[in-house]
């Protein structure tokens, strides 16, 4: 017992040094983040093998505008292709972003690794009964640019796994080098009724008639919208949506109700922090900077902070009960 009580009291104090460090810490992230990503995707645009660069947001309409052009031009020393700003930077940048735009590839959407969807779909499914890697899961639609992404990583991993398209021989196309390099190969429909029989597990892509498919299965499934819409279906299915919250910028996921016996479990992936080039060497090593280190990394942290039914927040027990 006296254990416990030392674990929890140590706890407790790591948590609060841990969060007086993250709000001292949060002024000085750099200006702009800058690396070389692998497996990314910017609403449907492929960055694998890219350089990215991620101005820093807030601030006037000067100082973003200052801000943007220190980054890029500090970017492309560092052989930058791609340069994801936020929104209002783009609103407030004007003739800038027009002189960018000869140099670089600018995105204003969301950017997101999928492995950290997949890590957020495995968790609330966990919570649902169901085994993420044994299940049914099903690709729809497989042929567009997120769905090839989302094939090539689970083509290796997934046992039961079905690829949805109307373009059968693009995707038989592209897919084929992923078959050779796994020695896997998972089957490619155009039959929704037939893509669903088995499913457990849906990841949408978009290009595909969400309702139609949902509409073949009768049993309880899990949903996770990749695609760039607001995915509305009207049968009470758990959905992890990343469109839902596209203007969040911490890493959460949280509900919204559309109906009284449905929840939709709202993800935005904000994992910026991760590819910041803090660059250390022994003399300027502390306690501060390995703590700066754990405040990038929580950033990668999928975490279910609120559940919420006619409005009022439930707890894991509740998503527990749906299995």
């Amino acid at each position: 017992m006296s254990e416990m009580d030392e674990y929890t009291s140590s706890s407790g104090f790591i948590n609060n040094v841990n969060k007086r460090l993250r709000k001292a810490l949060t002024p000085y992230m750099p200006p702009y983040i800058s690396s070389t990503i692998k497996d990314m995707g910017v609403y449907g645009l492929n960055l694998s093998g890219y350089s990215l660069s991620i101005p820093r947001f807030g601030g006037n309409k000067i100082l973003m505008q200052k801000k943007l052009l220190k980054a890029a031009k500090k970017s492309r020393s560092m052989g930058a292709e791609v340069i994801v700003v936020d929104g209002s930077i783009l609103k407030a940048s004007g003739e800038q972003i027009v002189k960018l735009r000869s140099k670089f590839k600018i995105s204003d959407g969301i950017f997101y690794r999928p492995s950290v969807l997949i890590e957020a779909c495995m968790k609330v499914s966990a919570l649902m009964g169901i085994n993420f890697w044994r299940c049914g899961i099903c690709i729809a639609d497989a042929s567009t640019e997120i769905g090839l992404i989302m094939t090539e990583l689970l083509m290796q991993h997934a046992n039961f796994l079905t690829l949805c398209t109307e373009d059968k021989d693009r995707l038989n196309d592209i897919a084929l080098k992923y078959i050779k390099s796994c020695g896997i190969s998972a089957p490619v429909v155009s039959d929704y009724k037939k893509a669903m029989d088995s499913c457990d597990i849906l990841i949408y892509t978009g290009n595909a008639d969400i309702n139609k498919l949902v509409s073949f299965v009768s049993h309880k499934m899990l949903i996770m919208n990749l695609s760039d819409e607001e995915a509305n279906i009207n049968k009470p299915f758990l959905m992890i949506d990343d469109a839902a919250l596209a203007g969040q910028r911490e890493p959460v996921i949280l509900t919204d109700r559309i109906a009284d016996d449905k929840y939709i479990l709202t993800s935005r992936i904000w994992e910026g922090a991760l590819l910041a080039n803090l660059k250390l060497d022994g003399s300027e090593f502390s306690i501060s900077k390995a703590n700066e280190f754990l405040d990038y990394s929580r950033k990668l942290d999928i975490k279910i902070k609120a559940v919420m039914k006619l409005g009022k927040p439930i707890d894991r027990d509740m998503i527990y009960s749906y299995r």
